[in-house]
């Protein structure tokens, strides 16, 4: 089989900084990986076993790199991309959670995390969460036509719903959706349940790792089989919440 030709369609990205974007590259003759040279813009990922670069890019700047695709027969030439990242504030869109939720396996991590760490992100009570949201299908990102996505926190599987979501709204379209969920860490039941812990405990830090879980109502007109809408949902997420310690 002859060395992997890179389908060189795209070669120009430009992009805000502090924007979440990706690009993955195709190429031909079945590549088993990828290399990058030099290293990914500062706050971007580089995937060697699909080559896609994903994250936002923390410092503006002209960055030119080169992408090349291998497999047991050797190397493609390279594909050289610039990318141009303008300057701009961070804005509350780029504190958000990004998290990937897979419409098959119904996985939810926080992008880039392990799944078997011992949880996936942090909160604190009485603070203001917002995730955006990806949906995949394998490695495909997808829009989901939705009417409703919200978002659950239990402090165990049998255990009461400690906080909920409130507003979302769908931000892009097509392999660029991103659905974007407000949280408010204020339920009188988060606050009782770490109340309820540091009453029993000699740790300054008053904490649990919660399970939270997306769900989602997914149009399925018919004559397609089963109701309209389909409800998904999401294999709980491992989140540790914390007190908030401030002075009253």
């Amino acid at each position: 089989m002859p060395a992997p030709v890179i389908n060189p369609t795209t070669s120009i990205l430009d992009y805000l900084q502090h924007q979440y974007w990706t690009f993955r590259p195709f190429a031909s003759n079945a590549p088993t990986s990828w290399s990058i040279d030099p290293m990914a813009p500062e706050g971007m990922g580089f995937d060697p076993a699909t080559g896609a670069i994903t994250g936002a890019c923390t410092v503006a700047g002209v960055y030119v790199f080169a992408l090349r695709a291998h497999n047991a027969d050797g190397a493609s030439d390279p594909l050289v991309l610039t990318v141009g990242i303008e300057a701009a504030a961070a804005n509350p869109r780029s504190l958000a959670v990004e998290v990937d939720i897979d419409i098959v396996t119904r996985v939810a991590r926080v992008a880039g995390m392990d799944t078997a760490a011992p949880y996936q992100h942090a909160v604190k009570a009485n603070d203001d969460l917002i995730y955006h949201v990806r949906f995949f299908k394998g490695s495909i990102r997808m829009e989901v036509p939705m009417n409703q996505l919200a978002w659950s926190l239990k402090s165990a599987p049998d255990g009461d719903v400690l906080a909920v979501s409130g507003q979302w709204e769908q931000v892009g379209y097509g392999t660029d959706a991103t659905y974007a969920v407000h949280c408010s860490l204020t339920d009188p039941g988060l606050i009782s349940e770490l109340e309820d812990i540091a009453a029993t405990s000699t740790s300054p830090a008053q904490q649990f790792v919660g399970l939270g879980e997306f769900e989602w109502l997914q149009n399925n007109p018919p004559p397609a089989i089963g109701p309209d809408p389909l409800r998904g949902s999401s294999q709980a997420m491992r989140i540790l919440v914390v007190n908030d310690h401030r002075q009253s």
